[in-house]
């Protein structure tokens, strides 16, 4: 069962100005260069004019789906908390409220793609919000991942996915080792065949904590990672890793590193 409470009570506003007001910061820097280095490296292996994209558990976020636009025709995206899906919603929306993350559209589209065109990043922006399909929530501890109740979504988010991309979710939801692989084979039936799993991990993480609660979780190292993705059907292709510096840390959890990886489902 999902934990409940603090989660339900998140202010996504908040976490974005706090964590999301300058793509330079190194956090949002080795997210958005690994997801550019992934889709340019592994986009001719699917057809893009049918290509579906799962995003889970994606908070408030769009950045880790910037460089994915022009490679995908479709995107679900997902996560636990109302408020999550409020902010996403209303940037997809367009609403003059939203969240502004025009600077991050500009380092990755000029920036990483070296696109110098004027209109390129809000030519991007605009085709990434073509590309929400769906807006839905989800829980990872039920049987079923996903579902359509309470969002914008359809049936046609029960096709199998080309690409999961899932941050920061499966670690810090579970507590062992044999709940990371009950909830990473669960988010994998989702996927086809061959389909690619992406995303970055927390390593050496004990806890994290939402408002006051704290909230205990499995830890690995990159290698235990790995090694338990391979046990639950994905070959892992490529992985980064960045080490945080011991004052950039979060007081929200003990997080020593994060975990970038590419893997494919067997």
């Amino acid at each position: 069962m999902q934990e409940e409470g603090s989660l339900e009570t998140f202010n996504a506003r908040s976490y974005l100005e706090e964590r999301f007001a300058t793509p330079k910061e190194f956090r949002s820097e080795f997210y958005l260069r690994n997801f550019h280095k992934f889709y340019q490296r592994f986009h001719s292996e699917w057809n893009p004019e049918k290509a579906r994209l799962l995003e889970y558990g994606g908070g408030p976020c769009i950045h880790t789906l910037l460089s994915a636009a022009p490679y995908v025709s479709e995107i679900v995206f997902a996560d636990y908390a109302e408020d999550n899906l409020k902010e996403v919603r209303k940037w997809r929306d367009g609403e003059p409220s939203c969240f502004d993350w025009s600077s991050f559209f500009k380092y990755v589209v000029q920036g990483l793609e070296g696109q110098q065109q004027p209109t390129a990043a809000a030519d991007r922006e605009r085709l990434l919000r073509s590309r929400v399909a769906s807006i839905i929530p989800c829980d990872i501890w039920q049987d079923d991942p996903l579902t359509t109740s309470g969002g914008d979504g359809s049936n046609e988010t029960r096709e199998p996915f080309d690409i999961i991309s899932c941050n920061l979710t499966i670690v810090t939801t579970s507590k062992t080792i044999e709940d990371y692989k009950t909830n990473l084979k669960k988010l994998l039936s989702t996927l086809k065949p061959r389909g690619f799993y992406i995303g970055v991990e927390a390593l050496e993480v004990t806890w994290w904590s939402a408002g006051a609660t704290k909230y205990p979780t499995v830890t690995f190292t990159a290698d235990g990672l790995h090694d338990v993705m391979r046990e639950s059907g994905l070959e892992v292709l490529s992985s980064d890793r960045v080490d945080i510096p011991e004052e950039s840390r979060f007081l929200s959890s003990d997080t020593k590193s994060y975990l970038f990886t590419v893997a494919r489902k067997l």
